[in-house]
């Protein structure tokens, strides 16, 4: 049988050749649907790319390290899927590290993936860069080594990143529940000046600023676990002048906050509506079905071994790049007008 060619795939997908070429070299330019497209005819066609030119350019042993903050974390599955289904449409082996929330251990399993000779690693983490990780990373790029680091928000970084675009989520969200006649919408927040959370509460307090509807009494800091977002609805909903909605950082806080408001005699979405974050595919199963901003995390881990890939052996003068991904309002039956 005739082998798949990179102009199969392009006349497939009635697209130029180029544009396949950039998407299979991880450049951001082209737009998300095209590019699923593109990996679409892929998949049909089974289409295998050439790397013989790339392994000319450095002593390949064809492995990539992943570092991952929890591997039970349900947000974090999605994206590891596709940083593992990625690295094996590539043929690259991958190392896969828990880093159980710790920069120390990062930077601790950076080097060992370093020992080991793999020609790429990627990260994610929910903090802020610090700048020993940022010279550890330095270091990793003096020995042509590129990384790239999967996160949160739309904070800058000292390296390469896939981000998704929380401010733009919040937004989503926060229009959402407004157009249903929501003014006091509580925020349940996540950790405090980290980086998961800043994007969310900037954006969280400009918009409802705007419209003469922020109440800083309405912001809840906790951590992402379920029983803390059901101790932080009855917090809320005990205040004098309670919200009518909840808006929560992730799907799991937003599993306790329904749980948390029908505890105190509530019904949603009748009296109170609730919007997490994140797009978990349990959030569908709910009671009431969670209405959610969904991220593209398979998306995010497939982009971030594109990146990879495209820079191995090519990083002397490598300028970080960041590519941020858009999110997706699902409405679903957590939310209804206020009553």
């Amino acid at each position: 049988m005739k082998k798949t060619t990179i102009q199969d795939v392009a006349d497939y997908c009635h697209v130029a050749k180029s544009t396949v070429s950039l998407v299979l070299n991880g450049h951001s330019r082209v737009s998300l649907k095209t590019r699923e497209k593109i990996f679409e005819a892929i998949r049909v066609l089974d289409y295998k790319p050439n790397l013989n030119a790339k392994n000319l350019k450095t002593n390949h042993n064809r492995t990539l390290g992943l570092i991952a903050d929890d591997l039970s974390n349900l947000y974090a599955t999605s994206i590891i899927k596709g940083v593992v289904q990625r690295s094996k449409f590539y043929n690259y082996d991958l190392f896969i590290c828990e880093c159980d929330w710790s920069q120390e251990n990062v930077m601790q399993y950076l080097d060992m993936l370093a020992q080991r000779n793999c020609e790429g690693i990627i990260f994610t983490t929910p903090m802020d860069i610090r700048p020993q990780l940022t010279k550890k990373l330095e270091n990793l790029k003096h020995s042509r080594i590129p990384c790239v680091v999967i996160l949160s928000g739309d904070i800058p970084t000292p390296i390469s990143a896939v981000q998704s675009d929380d401010a733009q989520g919040t937004l989503l969200a926060l229009r959402h529940l407004v157009e249903l006649g929501h003014t006091r919408i509580a925020f349940i927040a996540g950790f405090k000046g980290e980086r998961a959370t800043i994007a969310k509460e900037r954006m969280y307090r400009e918009y409802l600023e705007s419209l003469g509807y922020y109440d800083s009494t309405l912001i809840y800091y906790t951590d992402f676990q379920p029983e803390q977002g059901f101790q932080a609805a009855k917090a809320c909903l005990a205040l004098n002048n309670p919200p009518t909605a909840f808006f929560a950082s992730g799907d799991a806080l937003a599993m306790g906050v329904l749980a948390g408001v029908k505890s105190t005699g509530y019904s949603v979405p009748q009296q109170i509506s609730v919007v997490g974050y994140g797009g978990l595919d349990l959030a569908a199963y709910t009671d009431p079905p969670l209405t959610t901003v969904a991220v593209p995390r398979f998306t995010m881990g497939e982009m971030a071994v594109d990146n990879i890939i495209n820079r191995i052996g090519d990083i002397d003068e490598d300028i970080p790049t960041v590519q941020l991904l858009k999110t997706e309002l699902i409405v679903r039956y957590s939310t209804g007008p206020r009553a």
